[in-house]
């Protein structure tokens, strides 16, 4: 199984909206990997079925982007990883 890793930055958004972004990827399955003082730079787990590095990375940017509309468009950094390979995309 492959995973996506996302390290995100919120930009110029307050705790309610950080609370509704953070519900929505938690809804989205989005688990968050670390806890610290600074809500607004974040990293963020999520479990994948495929194993094409590519369109993982496209189809979760576009996930995990979907829930902060609204309120922001985070600035994020990507890692794609399986068993055997792992891949990084800045985006």
């Amino acid at each position: 199984m492959a995973f996506i890793l996302v390290t995100a930055d919120f930009p110029e958004i307050d705790s309610t909206e950080f609370e509704v972004i953070f519900s929505r990827l938690e809804e989205e399955n989005w688990i968050k990997l670390h806890n610290h003082n600074d809500p607004s730079n974040t990293i963020w787990f999520n479990a994948l079925f495929t194993e094409k590095p590519e369109e993982a990375i496209i189809s979760a940017r576009h996930k995990f982007t979907t829930c902060c509309i609204p309120y922001c468009i985070p600035r994020l950094s990507l890692e794609w990883g399986s068993s055997d390979q792992f891949l990084y995309s800045c985006l």
